[in-house]
């Protein structure tokens, strides 16, 4: 099981979004959002949220909500 994956079925959010600020593309979403890294600590350590303009933004920098190349069969 990934280090996003929820035991109980597919991935949650919060753990893909946790990952993917603790991952070595954490710049990548840093500079996504324009957050800094006391923002990143702020939202890690459970004394931030994500503002609802930042959500799409954030999603689509972090690897796992990226589309994914369909393998032929």
């Amino acid at each position: 099981m990934s280090s996003t994956q929820h035991p109980s079925g597919p991935p949650r959010i919060e753990q893909a979004l946790r990952a993917a600020l603790t991952s070595q593309g954490r710049q990548e979403v840093m500079e996504a959002v324009g957050w800094d890294k006391s923002a990143v600590s702020r939202f890690l350590d459970g004394q931030q949220g994500v503002p609802i303009d930042k959500i799409d933004k954030l999603g689509a920098a972090a690897p796992m909500f990226r589309p994914q190349p369909r393998l032929r069969p």
